[in-house]
């Protein structure tokens, strides 16, 4: 009886075995393992400069659009001090050329202006004596007559000369103010041209010197500090780390004993393990085809060495899960999409 209860121990012992290396091939087709591993971002400048200030410290809760540090960058500050300073002096130089332009066209206006009103004086007299020779004109007959006639055609000719002398004087007044004008503006827009490439300079270092408030593009927590204020560094440096608060996807491992062949975008379900009423789903995003041994806690029987393929499964911004949490990872049938 005894040898009998041995036997019937042993099949008993094979056959839960058999039954549970059965059940776990059945399982190991329609699901597998993975943990969820969060975003880790690198804090690094766009370029080399001197750290002027950290806003944030290590293990700092932060969010996203937060500034986290701003550069001092002298090559940007110099050059713009330089632009800052030339704009000024452009500036001036076009208000006093501005300034010169239109005092020189008073000068102008001033000297044409005297000597026409000379001229219009004396066209003034003359038109005075010949009002009083036509008077005389038509009291006086004979030789009289004929002399004060001559003497007015003599005035009547200096007249026309004086009126054609003004005209010449206007006409010439009135380009050489011209002139002047498209001197001013001339000048003008040579200083507005350089004005104009000086700003154009000035909003490229702007915008790269917004730059240099580096802000936070996740929200997540702050890690070590590998600089401190006052340092130099290039924009090859890491100044820190940034952890995301949330897990962003699943690094699971498909066995390879599973015939499913998972594709790029397929949805699969994801159920945490230790946490029965806490699912979501997530999207496949990358397969490894080499075969590597399971990490021990992914494995089904974790006293067994398991081998599979690894992969790689998004997860929503918004997901239940904690961190380094083992999901069971289940493919969704096609019908249930």
């Amino acid at each position: 009886m005894r040898i009998n209860a041995i036997v019937i121990f042993w099949f008993l012992a094979i056959g839960g075995i058999v039954y549970i290396y059965i059940q776990m091939v059945g399982l190991s087709r329609t699901h597998f393992f993975g943990s969820t591993e969060a975003q880790e971002i690198q804090i690094r400048p766009e370029f080399d400069g001197r750290i002027k200030e950290i806003y944030v410290s290590a293990g700092q809760t932060i969010s996203k659009g937060d500034t986290l540090l701003v550069l001092e960058v002298l090559e940007f500050d110099k050059r713009k001090s330089e632009l800052n300073q030339q704009q000024s002096l452009a500036s001036v130089m076009n208000h006093l050329e501005k300034t010169s332009g239109l005092q020189d066209k008073k000068i102008v206006e001033s000297e044409y202006n005297f000597k026409i009103t000379e001229l219009k004086s004396s066209l003034n007299e003359l038109n005075q004596q010949m009002k009083i020779q036509s008077e005389l004109k038509n009291s006086v007959s004979g030789l009289l007559n004929n002399q004060h006639t001559e003497h007015s055609n003599l005035l009547q000719t200096e007249k026309q000369g004086i009126e054609q002398q003004i005209r010449d004087l206007e006409s010439e007044r009135n380009s050489k103010l011209v002139a002047l004008d498209q001197s001013i503006i001339k000048k003008s827009g040579s200083y507005k041209a350089s004005l104009d490439f000086q700003n154009m300079e000035l909003n490229f270092l702007q915008q790269k010197f917004q730059n240099r408030y580096v802000t936070a593009t996740i929200d997540g927590i702050i890690g070590e500090f590998y600089f401190n204020p006052g340092d130099f560094i290039d924009s090859r440096s890491t100044i820190f780390n940034i952890t995301s608060l949330m897990p962003s996807k699943v690094k699971g491992f498909l066995p390879e004993s599973s015939e499913m062949v998972p594709q790029i975008g397929e949805r699969v379900a994801l159920y945490s393990s230790y946490r029965p009423n806490v699912a979501d789903s997530g999207t496949v995003v990358y397969v490894y085809p080499k075969i590597s041994e399971l990490p021990f806690r992914l494995r089904k029987i974790p006293e067994l060495r398991a081998y599979g393929r690894e992969l790689y499964i998004s997860l929503p911004d918004h997901n239940p899960f904690y961190i380094g949490e083992k999901l069971r990872i289940d493919f969704i049938p096609k019908y249930d999409e």
